[in-house]
Formats: structure tokens, C-alpha cells, sequence
């Protein structure tokens, strides 16, 4: 992820970071997948950072197109005869009050089924 600054967290103008999320299966297959917060979250789309008051709010496209897949909830893609390709995007957000500047960590784990 890229710096942020208090003032971008104030305004809502904190840069969206984009992973790739590339799946190279066997055509006829599909893929599962479950998210889940590390150090817990605000809401089904906001995840807990290890700095108080800052977020990470995430959205996972397919095609560009919002998966509406929040955290525990299971998306099933198939798979055709090209890669599944997923985009995973996270921005910075403040959670109530604007957060203290430093460092911070947080953790999106991902559960993967692929049949």
C-alpha cells in the first residue's frame, strides 16, 4: 500500500491500492473464496488496522465489475478456458476520528477453494 496522509484520510482522498488476484485453473473449475479480517473490522467491508482510528476498506472486483463479497461471506467464480482474474481493492479510512500519523499493519486472510 501507498503513504497516506492525515489530510487525505480527512477528505476521503486517500489513493486505492489494486491487487491482482490472478487464478490459472483448469477450464470447467471454479474458485471459492472467503475473506476474512486478521485484527478484526468495523464493518462487513472495513478492516481493523494496528493503528487506532485507521481502516482499510476494500472491494473485490471481477471483470471490473463489483463482487459484492464482504468478509465471511463465500464468492464462486467458474472457470473458463482464461485465468480468473479478480482485482482487490483497498483504500485507507479513517474510523470516527482522524488516526495519529505513523506506521501500521493489518491482515486480509483468504481462504481458497478451488474444485
Amino acid at each position: 500500500l501507498g503513504a497516506v496522509n492525515i489530510s487525505q484520510l480527512a477528505d476521503n482522498s486517500a489513493v486505492t491500492t489494486e491487487v491482482p488476484l490472478v487464478f490459472d485453473c483448469q477450464a470447467g473449475s471454479q474458485v471459492s473464496l472467503t475473506l476474512s479480517a486478521g485484527l478484526g473490522s468495523v464493518d462487513t467491508h472495513t478492516l481493523l488496522t494496528s493503528r487506532p482510528a485507521l481502516g482499510l476498506r476494500f472491494a473485490l472486483l471481477n471483470k471490473n465489475a463489483k463482487a459484492d463479497l464482504g468478509l465471511g461471506d463465500i464468492g464462486t467464480w467458474p472457470v473458463t478456458d482464461q485465468p480468473l482474474e479478480l482485482t482487490l481493492q483497498v483504500t485507507p479510512v479513517s474510523v470516527g476520528t482522524l488516526p495519529e500519523a505513523g506506521s501500521y499493519s493489518a491482515m486480509l486472510l483468504m481462504h481458497i477453494t478451488y474444485r
